[in-house]
């Protein structure tokens, strides 16, 4: 394709002033990835700070309201023990009772004959009716409010039986024969003649409490006193905790770590009570493996540190939204109550920020997209403007070379300016004035060649002549010198004759 001048130049304005566009553009793109991962990523560290915080001050609720419980049992814990005193010294027997004892850890069941419990010298008795008083741990729920057991000893191995309790079971009644056994922490501690203050599973909750042994006079441990509160008293802390949220769509849940006790491993989960089918089993990722499991096992290796997880999985707290949105996951144990406090994070929360950048980059490819278009119109106007300046004079000086390459030197140079293309028009200019005075020296020369040659023909001519005239005289001279030639020849005959008659006169001469 055969472009002139002008259209080049322009070209040329619109290529240069568009390729930056161009790179200006593929840069805003390349850097707008760049951009979205920083700030997927920053949005990630700030999730994880954020859970991080969230959890630590859940944490620190825990702990807190832990230490006013385990405050509080232990003033109760002196109560009972005034209470104990007063009602006078312990002993047993010699009267035996039978007991249906159920192990608390295994429920199996099994019949058992032990001395009496007394108190002053008075059987404590076997009884489970909440409506008929007994003493001590009745005592102790009217002036401090907490749970109360006496334990009695059964055998050496040290399993411990309730005879006296105002811990409430499921059906109504008092919790009496039951026993812990020897393998427990709890009753292992006691005999050692430790006081075990920590969480205990009492019956069917979670207890702050303080398991004391109770001895004889040799120092032998015959038994336990326990005091307690539930861990959920009251429900304040469950309310606090299940306020906590990450974002619009985020969630706090609770669930037990160790769970000997087979509990549902849920406490909470979504601000409320999970579903009664939701097991940590049932939550699982796009790949279809249990979400939490892993988690809770990673969190109880360090009890007190938040560990996070990332994935895709589909709350079971919200039944109408069946995706797989990706989320944010970050969890602590809390070992005191075997807690696993744990926090989700959602991450379409951080769609609205997004959003926000993905407009922003919309609007700005939008401005430099129109901004480059009126910068090419402008462009493209200024090119063809001097396009046309500079290309006119070339495209004259080529007319002109054109024209005086055909052999019309009468063409008009008209140029002016002291750039490139007024002196090529000058020097066009003059070339044709030098054409026209050496066309003028050539036609005079000419006539002077002319002239010439017409001497140089005559002269010729006469020369001809003359040479004509030669050419007879030279016949002439030829026929002479043939004639002399042969006279010559008829000499030598004659000389050689009177050679001959010499030679023989002298032979003659005596």
């Amino acid at each position: 394709m055969n472009l002139r001048l002008r259209h080049k130049v322009t070209g040329l304005a619109l290529v240069s002033a568009l390729v930056p566009v161009v790179a200006l553009l593929a840069l805003l793109v390349w850097q707008e990835r760049d951009i979205r991962g920083v700030v997927q990523g920053q949005f990630q560290d700030s999730v994880h700070n954020e859970l991080n915080v969230e959890l630590r001050g859940l944490y620190g609720m825990l702990e807190t309201s832990n230490g006013l419980l385990q405050a509080r049992v232990d003033a109760t814990l002196a109560v009972a023990h005034d209470l104990l005193d007063r009602a006078g010294a312990v002993s047993f027997g010699p009267e035996t009772a039978t007991w249906d004892a159920v192990n608390q850890a295994t429920k199996e069941t099994q019949l058992v004959v032990a001395p009496q419990f007394k108190l002053g010298g008075r059987w404590i008795g076997q009884n489970a009716d909440l409506k008929v008083p007994t003493s001590v741990v009745d005592q102790l729920k009217q002036l401090a409010g907490g749970t109360c057991t006496i334990f009695q000893r059964l055998n050496e191995a040290g399993d411990m039986l309730r005879v006296a309790t105002n811990v409430e079971t499921l059906d109504g009644k008092r919790a009496i024969g039951t026993f812990i056994p020897s393998t427990s922490p709890v009753v292992q501690s006691v005999l050692g003649g430790q006081t075990f203050r920590g969480p205990a599973y009492v019956v069917n909750a979670w207890y702050v409490s303080d398991y004391e042994p109770l001895k004889d006079a040799a120092g032998r441990v015959t038994g336990m006193l326990y005091v307690g509160v539930k861990q959920e008293a009251d429900s304040t802390l469950r309310e606090a905790i299940s306020k906590t949220k990450i974002g619009e769509h985020g969630y706090v849940w609770l669930a037990y770590g160790k769970n000997t006790s087979k509990l549902p491993p849920f406490i909470l989960h979504g601000g409320g009570l999970p579903p009664a089918s939701m097991t940590l089993e049932t939550v699982k990722d796009l790949d279809g493996k249990p979400v939490f499991p892993p988690l809770l096992a990673e969190v109880m290796k360090t009890p007190g540190e938040v560990k996070f997880l990332t994935g895709a999985w589909r709350a079971d707290k919200d039944p109408n939204d069946p995706a797989y949105n990706q989320k944010y996951a970050a969890a602590i144990y809390y070992a005191p109550w075997d807690w696993v406090v744990g926090l989700t994070a959602y991450d379409l929360d951080s769609s609205a920020v997004r959003d926000k950048m993905r407009g922003e980059f919309n609007q700005l490819r939008l401005v430099i997209f129109v901004g480059a278009l009126v910068m090419l119109v402008i462009i493209g106007v200024v090119a063809a403007y001097f396009g046309r300046r500079i290309a006119g004079p070339i495209t004259q000086a080529t007319g002109i070379a054109r024209q005086i390459a055909d052999g019309d030197l009468t063409v008009d140079v008209a140029g002016q300016g002291n750039d490139e293309t007024g002196q090529l028009l000058a020097a066009n200019r003059d070339m044709v004035v030098s054409l026209n005075s050496l066309l003028t020296q050539v036609k005079r020369s000419s006539i002077q060649l002319i002239s010439t040659a017409n001497e140089i023909s005559a002269t010729s001519k006469v020369q001809e002549s003359t040479v004509q005239d030669f050419g007879a005289s030279t016949s002439q001279i030829a026929a002479a010198v043939k004639e002399i030639s042969a006279t010559a020849q008829e000499l030598v005959g004659t000389m050689a004759g009177v050679s001959d008659m010499a030679q023989n006169t002298a032979a003659r001469r005596p």
